[in-house]
């Protein structure tokens, strides 16, 4: 080349070298009294949630916590007495149901941790206003909700909207995809909430990665980037940082890997004691010194077995298991359908209904029994002719649900989305869409004649698990279906805490029956009961139900018995969740 023209070749590494490891980076960037925010994408900074363990265990540092999810690996940092303080939008473990953890929740109940309540959408918001340095953004979330009392601090409404005030952690910890040595990474998508709070923090981001690469490969990568080098501190390569979360690549030629569920299942488990959650982190953090120890631990079998898991057509390995071997046991001529398994059903039906009566292009849905009513009512809009996109909070749209695996954000059904965005694009600009209308599904632990969901804390003060994305699709999906237990104490006059405010509410779907109601303070009204042998008429049947409502019960006019499902569809929700992990 002309050395005229030398100065304007690109080298293959770019800017300062911010390379460290785990316990460099916190010994230098972490301080006791921290608002520090564990960044949430599809992958999770699980390892430098273990290092802050690692550092800071046997001290008491006073840290505040901003996520998305407090739940598995991050409540350990209550457990050890690392954090006093949380901001977040659920408490509590996804895996092997949505759930509360035990550590949280005694925590939370003897005044050691104190929760703020956001939702999933609001939380992102605050760190974006803090980004942007603006005074406060706009939302339709949480108005009427327990919640916007709650965080008067900062949260106002003005003509009927709501208006979050910004927050910005001290240092954002997140884990990437990849990374140059100076930090301009690629996140993992969907990326949920990930880079508002990176962009916001005060004393910048470390980056924990899959693989450190060169400037050149960001470059040719440079469409699915989200964070610029200039704001991070350092920048630590880390395999499998994000376990026991998965980490999905997309076909950037980086390994990926799905959610280890056996370790998130000891995670739970070990969660109910907080004897067994010490001696966890004593096999599995203290012991194995860093991140290249508990690798180690894990194996490199078990570790291959994630990977393989990984990928698109994952699924298809587990058809001689699922698919073949117990699949006659299975089916509904040899086990009739459970009591859970018609609620499931009963709930796409209403599903289905309201998305055809408003026009709706969408479906987004909670985890749990809601999210596969949401996927069955897909194939029964589509067996109309009716093409309805299903939409997952953190930012998928378009995705295909396959077989075998009940949990929205696996990640062979990441590989079958059209578009992965942000929790932001997502919850705030396609589900209030007038273009692309939204018929939202949510569950609940107890539910008011008005349609009113509470997710958050009951009355004696025990915490259940947030609101994740309920308040956030109770507020702006076109029409509502809840799906929840009709059990003693769960359906009141009036809940003590609003999560989701019911306004929208258009279904409730419990084991015994479903209520439905029109838009508004109408209450809810019984549509039809599950038959039971011991029952013999329709008005023994209101009176059983009647025994578990709070309220003085409606009767629609045209009241009717609850039909046998589909044994067709009962056998597609159990190979959606062949190890009943919702189905029970």
């Amino acid at each position: 080349m002309n050395d005229r023209f030398a100065a304007f070749s690109l080298v293959e590494h770019e800017g300062p070298d911010k390379r460290a490891t785990f316990a460099e980076a916190v010994g230098r960037f972490v301080r006791p009294g921290m608002t520090l925010e564990l960044a949430v994408t599809l992958a999770r900074p699980n390892a430098w949630i273990h290092e802050l363990i690692r550092a800071f265990r046997g001290t008491q540092p006073g840290f505040t916590l901003v996520t998305l999810s407090l739940s598995a690996n991050a409540s350990l940092l209550v457990q050890v007495g690392l954090a006093s303080r949380a901001i977040t939008t659920f408490c509590g473990d996804a895996y092997p149901s949505p759930s509360p953890n035990g550590l949280l929740r005694r925590a939370i109940q003897s005044g050691r941790l104190a929760v703020e309540n956001w939702s999933i959408l609001t939380l992102p918001l605050r760190l974006k206003a803090a980004a942007m340095r603006v005074p406060e953004l706009p939302t339709h979330s949480l108005v009427g909700s327990s919640m916007a009392v709650e965080n008067a601090h900062a949260f106002t409404v003005r003509d009927g909207v709501g208006w979050v005030k910004p927050l910005a952690p001290d240092v954002t910890l997140i884990h990437a995809l990849a990374a140059d040595r100076s930090g301009n990474a690629v996140l993992a998508a969907p990326r949920g909430g990930g880079h508002f709070g990176a962009l916001a923090a005060r004393e910048g981001v470390l980056l924990s990665v899959e693989k450190i690469v060169s400037t050149e490969w960001i470059r040719r990568h440079a469409h699915l980037g989200f964070l610029p080098g200039a704001i991070v501190r350092a920048v630590v390569e880390a395999p499998l940082g994000a376990h026991p979360a998965a980490s999905w690549p997309g076909d950037t030629g980086i390994d990926g890997y799905a959610d280890d569920y056996a370790m998130l299942g000891e995670l739970h488990d070990v969660a109910r004691s907080p004897a067994a959650a010490d001696e966890w982190i004593r096999e599995w953090l203290v012991e194995t010194v860093d991140h290249a120890g508990y690798l180690n631990k894990l194996g490199e079998e078990r570790i291959a077995g994630l990977r393989a898991r990984a990928g698109g057509e994952s699924w298809r390995s587990q058809i001689e298991h699922h698919g073949a071997a117990g699949a006659e046991g299975e089916r509904v001529g040899a086990r009739p359908a459970s009591p859970v398994e018609r609620q499931v059903v009963e709930a796409a039906v209403e599903i289905e209904r309201l998305a055809a009566e408003e026009g709706c292009a969408t479906i987004l849905a909670g985890i749990g029994n809601a999210n596969l009513a949401a996927w069955l009512a897909k194939r029964r809009l589509a067996a109309r002719g009716l093409d309805v996109a299903l939409i997952a909070e953190l930012g998928m749209f378009g995705y295909e649900p396959r077989p075998f695996d009940p949990f929205v954000f696996a990640t062979h059904n990441i590989a079958t989305a059209t578009w992965l965005a942000d929790v932001e694009t997502l919850m705030s600009m396609v589900l209030p869409s007038e273009r692309m209308p939204c018929v939202g599904a949510i569950g609940a632990a107890e539910v008011d004649r008005l349609g009113n969901v509470n997710t958050t804390r009951l009355a004696d003060g025990t915490p259940i698990t947030g609101s994740g994305g309920g308040n956030d699709i109770a507020s702006a999906a076109r029409a509502v279906v809840v799906t929840a237990a009709l059990a003693p104490g769960r359906f009141r006059e009036k809940v003590g805490y609003v999560t989701s405010p019911g306004s929208r509410v258009r279904a409730v779907v419990t084991e015994r029956g479903t209520f439905v109601k029109q838009r508004g303070d109408e209450p809810l009204r019984l549509q039809s009961y599950v038959p039971l042998a011991a029952l013999t008429t329709a008005e023994d049947h209101v009176r059983e139900i009647q025994a578990l409502v709070a309220w003085k019960l409606e009767v629609m006019p045209d009241l009717r018995p609850v039909p046998e499902p589909n044994s067709a569809e009962v056998d597609t929700l159990r190979l959606f969740d062949p190890e009943r992990h919702f189905l029970g």
